[in-house]
């Protein structure tokens, strides 16, 4: 009698190995996959979410728009195409936080006009219809802008017309 009992805890032990074997398989199978895909998603999707990751362009849409306004008379200018009367006309609105720089860009109109038109005049069509050319002109127009303010700056451009012949 005592053999009988040596084999059955034996075999009990290889039931229970076997039973283990595929669970510890499945475990591996699974962590794998999280794995690979969590790699396929940094490598070709826009990164882990959850890292904290954000592009400047996800930063920039958490940011609340400007306060503050204000509409600049129309622009017209010859475009720098050579050998074509090719022009431009625009209206914009420069926007900001600080509404005391809205007496400073009142102050300094004539110096930001023609700053801004002398950015205009540089231009040739063929910048402002490739994709990405009026965003493009909004950095110029900004850093010339920004430039001459002294007291804040202008965070924004948009623009109410824009027509280009």
């Amino acid at each position: 009698m005592t053999v009988k009992p040596a084999v059955e805890k034996t075999e009990g032990k290889e039931k229970e190995g076997k039973k283990r074997k595929p669970l510890l398989l499945i475990i591996l199978v699974i962590v794998v996959i999280l794995v690979l895909g969590a790699a396929a998603l940094f490598i070709f999707g826009d990164g882990l979410p959850f890292l904290g990751d954000e592009s400047a362009a996800d930063q920039v849409a958490l940011e609340k728009p400007p306060q503050h306004s204000y509409s600049m008379d129309e622009f017209q200018v010859n475009l720098a195409d050579p050998g074509t009367r090719r022009f431009l006309r625009m209206k914009i609105d420069l926007a900001y936080d600080d509404r005391g720089l809205n007496s400073e860009i009142q102050e300094r109109e004539a110096e930001l006009r023609s700053n801004i038109i002398a950015v205009l005049r540089s231009k040739y069509v063929e910048d402002l219809e490739e994709p990405g050319g009026m965003e493009n002109l909004e950095q110029d127009l900004l850093k010339i802008i920004n430039g001459v303010l002294h007291t804040g700056e202008v965070r924004a451009i948009y623009y109410k017309e824009f027509i280009f012949q």
